[in-house]
């Protein structure tokens, strides 16, 4: 079998008098793609339905002090769309959203200001709570601002971005945590998000590089064994590689108390 036999459809049906609302939540969450260290996953294989495909898989890991920042919206004012761009082979979607925030002072003029060279992601949610991102490891996003300040009494007011950015879906769906300043939102209370590892894998230079290790569950430790070790170490800063033969093996884990350790990954190195 072929990899275009493994290209399946499902039905996509309706249920007569199922009301879908329109439009998303008060705020959106905000972050320099920078602070980003690691991107959930995109899902590649149907296991539940076609909607795998459009859904990452686990958590934002984000540097360490970063969270999401967020950003109050004004709904009926804040449309998503995304529109099908460019030619087979290559078509790809073009993702926009206007967030249409109600401050014009001095934190919202000073965000606009840096976003607006910045190469941003945001998570939005919609009216029925499913998450959905704007932004991607791919492609840079865009976010142009305009501030109006009004001027009769009865004008308008308020600082608009419009943020555009191309991606292989429609603006895909998250069910990953949101850590922001004031706590975490959809926080993972059963399993350790699994630990990412950079480089994972693949050729080095020994006892120049180093391996970094991050895990999206905030709290959570993350162990290590190299080679032939027996016993977990605790990680605390990038792992030097001084040593490493050909073929080492790299195993991680993160472990939290009260929930379950994540899974075991790992990764081989070619020095």
């Amino acid at each position: 079998m072929g990899q275009c036999d493994e290209i399946k459809y499902g039905d996509l049906e309706w249920c007569e008098g199922q009301v879908q609302l329109p439009g998303i939540r008060g705020k959106v969450y905000g972050t320099a793609k920078r602070d980003i260290v690691a991107f959930p996953t995109r899902q590649t294989v149907i296991t539940n339905g076609m909607g795998d495909l459009a859904t990452l898989l686990g958590s934002f890991v984000l540097a360490a002090n970063a969270v999401w920042r967020e950003i109050g919206v004004i709904v009926e004012k804040s449309p998503i769309t995304s529109a099908s761009q460019g030619t087979k082979p290559s078509k790809t979607f073009l993702n926009t959203a206007v967030f249409a925030h109600q401050g014009v002072d001095e934190d919202a003029t000073g965000y606009a200001q840096q976003a607006n060279n910045d190469d941003m992601v945001y998570i939005f949610v919609q009216k029925n709570g499913k998450a959905r991102v704007i932004g991607n490891e791919m492609f840079q996003t865009d976010t142009a601002i305009a501030q109006n300040l009004g001027g009769a009494a009865t004008d308008e007011m308020g600082t608009i971005l419009t943020v555009t950015v191309t991606d292989m879906s429609p603006a895909p769906f998250y069910t990953g945590q949101i850590v922001t300043a004031a706590g975490i939102i959809n926080e993972d209370a059963g399993k350790v998000d699994p630990v990412t590892i950079t480089p994972n894998g693949g050729t080095i230079v020994a006892g120049t590089a180093t391996i970094a290790l991050a895990c999206a569950t905030v709290g959570a430790t993350i162990g290590y064994k190299v080679g032939t070790q027996s016993s977990w170490m605790a990680y605390s800063a990038p792992i030097a590689t001084t040593g490493w033969t050909n073929g080492t093996v790299l195993v991680v884990r993160a472990t939290k108390t009260g929930m379950t350790d994540s899974d075991l990954r790992a990764a081989s190195f070619t020095v």
